[in-house]
């Protein structure tokens, strides 16, 4: 490899892991996005954007 193809531009590569929520009381869809296989939503609650009810969080076999 040359010195010139050491300095030329790059595709980076990044990888993100999208999660789909519904809401058990009102059946609001969103998405939450994150960067880590480590960040699953299931490990907590959490609060529906649109109804505001808190709930547990349960990963669904698709």
């Amino acid at each position: 490899m040359s010195s010139s193809d050491k300095d030329a531009p790059k595709i980076t590569v990044s990888k993100e892991i999208i999660w789909h929520m519904t809401c058990g009381a009102c059946r609001y869809y969103w998405t939450v996005p994150t960067m880590s296989e480590a960040d699953n939503p299931s490990r907590r609650s959490w609060t529906c954007p649109l109804c505001a009810t808190t709930l547990d969080a349960i990963e669904q076999d698709v």
